[in-house]
């Protein structure tokens, strides 16, 4: 069976996305196999697209590791990748010529899943994905933002209340354009009310308005993201509160489900609530 071009690049570019380092450029490999820089440029002015669609089809198909069967067929019979094992085009010409060499540059560390889109045009060569240090560190220090304050609001037993099938033209939704209060069409005619709250003295919710306008307007929250994201990672765990699965490493993206988590109660049902781990 012959190779398509789906089957054939059947890796993951994960590594080529995250780092997108540009190698070395000046073919040092062999005097007479000078590179050309390892960009999108590059790629498409040799039309390795082309040069791939006419090579695959002589390819048999392998098993189980079709990027190695392809590795051999451009005279690298050694080119095994995975999660565990780092495949290497090493330099151009030893062994691989141009220019299979820069297709052979897209499979580090991978594994089989159809990246041919990844690969489509060149796009993870170059360094135009690359993280810079001060971009890392906005994304760190976003992510310790977004986690403490979750932190600080479970601190002060500040929850959110969820009230599900309410009716948007009763009083229910009447204060839905303050910053604690959010109405949410399910898209199925049924609206569900989500407002940020805490117990007052005499045991009713009292809406938390002046905070959570500070933490939209002050540290750039969506309304949806302080009202309603938290309740996601509650059904997402099984109604567990301010459960996550980060052990001790915080993710570096912001936007990480359960990275911004309070408690959630269902209703008024306090003693319920409280019977089922929230601190409220």
């Amino acid at each position: 069976m012959q190779l398509t071009l789906s089957i054939l690049y059947s890796t993951a570019l994960w590594a080529c996305h995250v780092s997108a380092i540009p190698l070395p450029q000046s073919g040092t490999g062999a005097d007479s196999c000078d590179s050309e820089p390892l960009t999108e440029d590059t790629w498409i002015s040799l039309n390795i697209d082309q040069f791939l669609t006419d090579w695959t089809p002589n390819v048999t198909q392998a098993e189980t590791n079709n990027v190695q069967a392809l590795a051999d067929s451009f005279g690298s019979p050694n080119f095994f990748c995975g999660i565990d094992q780092f495949c290497n085009a090493g330099q151009p010409c030893l062994p691989v010529k141009l220019p299979a060499w820069y297709a052979l540059m897209g499979y580090h560390r991978s594994n089989p899943g159809g990246i041919y889109e990844q690969l489509e045009g060149g796009r993870f060569l170059g360094s135009a994905q690359n993280f810079t240090q001060s971009e890392l560190q906005a994304k760190m220090i976003d992510s310790f933002k977004t986690y403490s304050i979750g932190l600080a609001l479970q601190a002060q037993k500040i929850f959110i209340a969820r009230f599900s099938g309410v009716n948007p033209e009763e009083d229910s939704c009447k204060d839905a354009e303050q910053a604690s209060n959010l109405c949410q069409d399910d898209e199925n005619g049924v609206y569900t009310r989500y407002v940020l709250v805490k117990v007052d003295g005499k045991g009713n919710m009292d809406p938390q308005i002046d905070i959570a306008d500070k933490i939209i307007n002050k540290y750039g929250f969506s309304k949806e993201k302080v009202l309603v994201e938290p309740t996601k990672c509650f059904d997402k765990n099984g109604g567990k509160q301010v459960m996550d699965d980060f052990g001790d490493f915080i993710p570096i993206e912001p936007n990480t489900l359960c990275l911004y988590n309070v408690a959630v109660c269902d209703g008024s049902k306090l003693d319920e609530c409280r019977e089922n781990g929230a601190n409220v």
